[in-house]
């Protein structure tokens, strides 16, 4: 089977079966209420750019002289993480979807620390941590992990909170909490797909 990823509709599918995305099933989760649109629209624009100079870095095809001030600190924030956690990407903005309930994501980050453990890593630039983080890294690890042998799983969930002040956090998630969160998310989804069908 394989997956695919229209990036305009940010929509996947799995051969000719739609997959909801992870970030579309925490929408409950997510209250953009009350936030300017103007505002929404630069910080969606912000994070973007971040995630993009992140990936170039990673790959080793980012010319630092070229980005904006205005990057630069999420950038050198992600630098620091990488140098201090002694962290190497193994998979890099890696599609994944999950053969048994059948959603799909885009996971950042893949990888190891120096201890030699594979992780699962999302970054963040937001203003704060959003409270989602945890159920969405939960999903694309079930996604990740499922059918896999041990040896291949990765056993850990982070988000890298990239600061405009040039530092960052390291958070763990619970796997355990916060898969069921997602999967309720995800049955809400479904339910509402199943009656916008009958009508």
């Amino acid at each position: 089977m394989k997956l695919n990823f229209d990036p305009i509709e940010h929509a996947y599918t799995l051969d000719e079966m739609a997959l909801p995305s992870v970030t579309q099933c925490l929408q409950p989760l997510i209250n953009l209420s009350g936030i300017p649109k103007d505002v929404l629209e630069t910080a969606r624009a912000r994070g973007e750019s971040v995630h993009k100079a992140t990936e170039l870095f990673d790959m080793g095809l980012l010319a630092t002289s070229s980005i904006s001030e205005l990057l630069r600190p999420y950038i050198e924030a992600w630098m620091k993480f990488r140098e201090e956690k002694q962290f190497t990407p193994e998979l890099i903005e890696h599609r994944v979807w999950h053969n048994k309930y059948r959603y799909a994501g885009t996971v950042d980050r893949i990888g190891r620390l120096s201890s030699g453990v594979k992780i699962l890593i999302d970054i963040k630039s937001t203003h704060e941590p959003p409270s989602y983080a945890g159920p969405q890294t939960a999903a694309y690890l079930g996604a990740f992990n499922y059918g896999k042998p041990d040896s291949n799983k990765a056993v850990g969930i982070y988000t890298v909170h990239l600061k405009k002040t040039g530092d960052y956090e390291f958070i763990e998630h619970d796997v355990d909490s916060d898969f069921p969160v997602f999967m309720s998310c995800l049955k809400i989804h479904n339910w509402k797909l199943s009656k916008k069908k009958r009508k």
